[in-house]
């Protein structure tokens, strides 16, 4: 039982192990059979390449990674922090925020109970079936080698091997084996993980992760496959080993031998060699960059352009690797400017600029910037002068053709105001009449017999229409309310008696004469007190002063006019009160009269006021927009004037301008300019580099054997740009850095960088543009650099170039040799040239087929020379990169091709040489190209090639013997060793002592755990 609780994290130091093979059921092994071939196709997109996250519930705790290092691909595990945090969220819900910020408290709640598990794929897989629901696709990409994940192919799913924690479906397997187990660990391991002759890294590997598995879980069960389990021995034979039969009794000490830690030993030579050279099958790597790519029909190129696009090597004594290229049209580069310029940073950031293109959406704001504060004006004076004219006068038009409509305004509204002023009479009757329905519009004053007495509902609306501001100023002048209380002081008072009168009819009197005496006392009270008819009926009943005294007290503004009018009409048949009324009506009209005087001259100027300023407005802003329309068609003109002179070199980078704002600020003001520099790229060719890399283990076996075959893989792709006239000579990979020699029309550049700075650094040799000819040979173990220089007349110059001890700068070795002296007959024709063994030395190959060796040191040649074939022709010529031989490439017309080796120390002496044809089994009739390398180490010597058109590269082992007898130790004891069976797949069970052996600690925390071994076999 395990537990996240870290003082409890400890398990036992010795598991409960079972093995059980997991292929015996015929379901299980036809379900394998099926999936047998993984369902991809070639050239199908590549889909998710990690795995796990197509099996739901497991979760990656430790994996290995391969990482690039000085000394190539090691070997490391690490932690899956994204995974193991989703593991622990999974267990204990927001347990893991970070990696410095985990809730351990609640993980120490959580138990679980882990199996662990470790096996073979195919058995895992069929695991895997039952636990989690694996589907037949994903299982095809598990069981899938290595070798089918090269870096050659599209890139396709695979499981990192690692450390994995699986919490599986539902519900729970119904196998006895693993009934009770709710998660599990499992180990997926490598493709040669279980074989007993894997590589060392591969069995420090499995050594690391199997002690990882069972420190994580106490519990563990080994899955085999039948294929595996028929080849596990299960007990060894002792035999004994009869291998000192060459030692002699004299040879052996009694005394030495009784002690176990002496060892006796001799040198005894080995079988003597001759010279000579084999060949022995190599690595094939495919990669879909290895191509000839066809340009589009479109694309006007010269015919030597399909030659440089062709995939070609990339030399090297140590390493391999492959170029790549890509043709690049010509194109329009364009960099986005968005940047805030200073006044006098302005005039000189444009005058970087010999081509300015000014933007369609330019404004004249924008164009004054650039004339008067950028300085352009000085380019174009005087088309900058007569912009300035025609600006003035556009200008001058507008304001003059604004006068002029204010004048016809003015004019407009004086005709229309008899009109307006009779219109709105009308409508100020019609609101009067509105508030006082009773009213009689022909008694108003401005209305004729003839005339309407409404207002003109057409002439309003249209007015509405055309100024809808009059609406507004209507409301506010004919406010109901302003004329809704009548204010004239006798119809006040009239108004009050009047309303007295009418509550004296319905007050309760001893009888009807009394409230008629009471009435004509109230009325003729108003009568008296209004002149001589009055004074009349002074005191005319005691009766009558009595009511009215009670009645004196109304207010009437508590009853509105409108309301009192009304009163008025039901109080009309009364003969006492009928001259009141006439006299109330009189006085209504009277200053009815006076409000429409007062209120018509106040709307009519409103009216007008807003007749003549939305007029004048409409008249100027028609103004406006024609002279924008005019200006905007001169600065159309201007700017198609001022482009052709801005624009002086077209083939040359230019700014184009956008926009250009004014902003102000403290002190002097900046400018906001916008827009972009566009500049013409000339056709180029895009060469990417790929270097290839060989994995621990394969360093390993081809340590352990010469002729072991190894998977390189292609890494560290960089890539850089020559011009179309620029043709590569020369490429080599010497350690880190890159060797390109490049022949440009300005001469020949020689860089040495690293791989990503390709093309960017400065170069670190130049040599200037002539008519002569070049060869190049370089050295890397003693850092030379040799170069042939073919002059027009024939003679030749030798040249050596000299690294320094880290390869950043070159120097010459002297000056350049002529050698020309030595041919009688004339300069011949060199073909190739190449470095031979002796120091300083260069091997000359003519045209001829002759082949001569130049010293440096005695500045001659050797005595000793080869006459080649005449009927074959001789593509390259090298020197093996352990300087043990030159290596030839011929090209027969009846044999395709063959490599010719000549041994240094021999050399003159075989004028044949070592003749070795290609495998026939092998077609290279496709190859552009050889290069010699070596693999692993320097005497591992290896002849690659490049067949573009079936995307792969081709390496082919060479075993070059020497003349020499090389000695070696034997042991003189000749004691009896028992050795075991040769096995294949022990290692299932050898692994826990291959990790107790590496990791012998015993664990100073003793738990009580069973231990318990067990072995269960399945069949």
């Amino acid at each position: 039982m395990n537990s996240f609780n870290r003082s409890r994290a400890v398990p036992s130091d010795q598991p409960f192990i079972a093995v059980r093979t997991s292929s015996s059921s015929a379901a299980s092994s036809n379900r394998h059979k099926a999936i047998e071939k993984p369902p991809w196709r070639e050239n199908d997109p590549p889909p998710n390449t990690d795995l796990l996250f197509r099996i739901k519930g497991m979760y990656r705790l430790i994996y290995l990674y391969k990482e690039q290092s000085s000394g190539g691909l090691v070997d490391k595990t690490l932690i899956a922090q994204e995974s193991l945090a989703g593991l622990m969220n999974r267990l204990a819900p927001r347990s893991y925020a970070s990696l410095t910020k985990i809730n351990f408290a609640s993980l120490d709640n959580v138990t679980i109970q882990p199996l662990g598990i470790y096996g073979d794929k195919a058995a895992i897989v069929d695991f895997l079936y039952r636990v989690a629901g694996l589907d037949d696709e994903t299982a095809a990409y598990l069981l899938a080698s290595a070798e089918q994940y090269t870096s050659g192919r599209s890139m396709r799913p695979i499981l990192t091997s690692g450390i994995y924690f699986l919490l599986p479906k539902s519900n729970p397997p119904t196998s006895d084996t693993f009934h009770g187990h709710r998660s599990f660990i499992m180990y997926w391991p490598e493709d040669t993980t279980w074989d007993d002759m894997a590589t060392g890294a591969v069995c420090r590997n499995r050594t690391t992760f199997m002690r990882y598995l069972t420190k994580l879980t106490p519990q563990i069960r080994c899955l085999i496959s039948r294929n595996y389990a028929d080849t596990i021995v299960w007990k060894g034979a002792d035999q004994e080993l009869d291998d000192v039969s060459d030692f002699t009794d004299e040879d052996r000490d009694d005394g030495d031998a009784k002690d176990e830690r002496f060892f006796r030993l001799k040198v005894s030579g080995v079988i003597e060699q001759e010279e000579g050279a084999e060949l022995y099958p190599g690595f094939e790597f495919a990669h879909r960059a290895i191509v000839n790519p066809t340009l589009p029909s479109d694309v006007i190129a010269p015919d030597t352009l399909s030659d440089t696009l062709r995939a070609r090597l990339v030399f090297g004594e140590t390493k391999q690797g492959f170029l790549s290229a890509r043709f690049i049209p010509p194109q329009k580069e364009t960099k986005i400017v968005d940047t805030d310029l200073k006044q006098h940073a302005l005039p000189s950031f444009l005058s970087r600029y010999q081509n300015i293109y000014l933007g369609n959406y330019l404004t004249e704001e924008s164009l004054d910037i650039l004339l008067n504060e950028g300085g352009l004006q000085q380019r174009a004076e005087r088309l900058t002068s007569q912009w300035k004219a025609v600006t003035k006068t556009l200008s001058d038009t507008c304001h003059k053709e604004m006068n002029e409509a204010e004048v016809r305004v003015q004019i407009a509204i004086l005709q229309a105001r008899q009109e307006l002023n009779h219109q709105v009479r009308m409508k100020i009757v019609e609101v009067l009449v509105r508030v006082y329905p009773l009213l009689d519009p022909q008694r108003l004053n401005g209305i004729q017999a003839s005339s309407a007495s409404e207002a003109d509902p057409e002439f309003w609306n249209e007015l509405v229409v055309k100024h809808p501001s009059v609406l507004k100023a209507e409301s506010e002048i004919l406010d109901p309310r302003s004329i809704s209380h009548i204010t004239c002081q006798k119809y006040n008072r009239i108004k009050r008696r009047i309303l007295e009168a009418e509550k004296a009819m319905g007050s309760e009197l001893a009888s009807e004469r009394d409230r008629d005496n009471a009435l004509c006392s109230i009325i003729y009270d108003e009568i008296r007190n209004d002149g001589a008819l009055g004074r009349l009926v002074d005191g005319y009943s005691s009766l009558g002063r009595s009511i009215k005294g009670d009645h004196s007290r109304i207010d009437p503004s508590k009853t509105t006019d409108s309301e009192f009018m009304a009163t008025l009409h039901s109080l009309a048949e009364l003969p006492h009160i009928r001259p009141l009324i006439d006299e109330v009506f009189d006085l209504i009209y009277n200053w009815g009269d006076q409000k429409i005087d007062e209120l018509s001259p106040h709307l009519v100027y409103k009216i007008e006021s807003i007749e003549r300023q939305e007029m004048e407005n409409q008249a100027k802003e028609q103004a406006r927009m024609e002279e924008k329309r005019a200006k905007n068609e001169r600065l159309q003109v201007f700017k198609q004037a001022l482009q052709k002179i801005l624009l002086v070199e077209p083939a040359r980078p230019r700014l184009v301008v956008c926009s250009l704002k004014r902003r102000r600020s403290l002190g002097y003001p900046t400018y906001e300019l916008k827009g972009s520099v566009e500049s013409q790229k000339e056709p180029c060719i895009e060469y990417t580099l790929f270097l290839l890399e060989l994995t621990e283990s394969d360093k390993t076996h081809i340590q352990e054997n010469p002729l072991f075959v190894p998977r390189p893989e292609a890494y560290g792709a960089a890539s850089f740009k020559l011009a179309l006239q620029d043709s590569i000579r020369h490429i080599q990979a010497i350690g880190t850095k890159i060797l390109l020699i490049v022949d440009r029309p300005s001469g020949i550049s020689i860089w040495l960088s690293e791989r990503t700075r390709i093309g960017h650094d400065q170069p670190l040799k130049n040599f200037p543009a002539s008519k002569r000819r070049y060869h190049f040979s370089v050295h890397e173990q003693r850092r030379l650099l040799a170069i042939a220089f073919i002059e027009p007349n024939g003679q030749t110059l030798l040249q050596i170039q000299a690294f320094d001890e880290n390869f950043t700068s070159i120097q010459a070795r002297g000056s350049p040799r002529n050698v020309t002296a030595w041919y009688q007959d004339g300069p011949p024709e060199i073909k190739h040239i190449c470095f031979a063994g002796g120091p300083e030395e260069l091997c000359i190959v003519e045209g001829s087929g002759r082949v001569r060796i130049y010293s440096f040191v005695s500045q001659g040649f050797r005595t000793a020379t080869l006459r080649l074939p005449p009927d074959l022709d001789v593509l390259s010529a090298y020197s093996a990169p352990d300087d043990s031989a030159m290596i030839i490439v011929e090209q027969v017309p009846s044999a395709g091709y063959q490599l010719r080796v000549y041994h240094w120390n021999s050399f003159g002496q075989l004028p044949e040489g070592c003749i070795l044809p290609l495998p026939e089994n092998l077609d290279f009739r496709s190859t552009t190209e050889f290069c010699p390398s070596s693999i692993g180490q320097r005497d591992n010597v290896a002849i690659i090639t490049i067949i573009p058109n079936q995307h792969t590269m081709r390496c082919i082992n060479m075993q070059i013997k020497t003349k020499n007898t090389p000695y070696a130790f034997k042991s003189k004891d000749g004691k009896s060793t028992k050795v075991l069976e040769n096995t294949m797949h022990n290692s299932f069970i050898d692994c826990h002592a291959h990790v107790w052996q590496r990791y012998p600690v015993v664990s100073a925390i003793k738990r009580r755990v069973v231990i318990k071994f067990r072995v269960v076999v399945t069949v």
